[in-house]
């Protein structure tokens, strides 16, 4: 007797993820409150220090703003905003 293939699996909907404007996230907190929201929504399981989303997200975040002397030669001329226009 043949045996019957069995159906495909159902495959939960794709997430359509808000895009983020340019210059929407301009503090520490508003990338700490996105990644925190995106966490939540990706079910992650956190361990190895951090035990809630806000926590390793502001891990993250902090820990990319703090130059390392690797970093520190690529970042010497960057800036985290844009320049002010000078009024002269």
């Amino acid at each position: 007797m043949a045996k019957r293939a069995k159906p495909a699996a159902k495959r939960p909907a794709a997430v359509k993820r808000p895009r983020v404007a340019s210059g929407e996230l301009r503090t520490l907190l508003d990338f700490v409150r996105y990644a925190t929201s995106r966490f939540i929504e990706a079910r992650l399981a956190f361990a190895h220090g951090t035990t809630d989303p806000v926590a390793e997200a502001a891990f993250l975040v902090c820990e990319t703003c703090i130059p390392t002397s690797t970093k520190r030669l690529r970042w010497r001329g960057s800036r985290p905003t844009r320049p002010k226009p000078s009024s002269t």
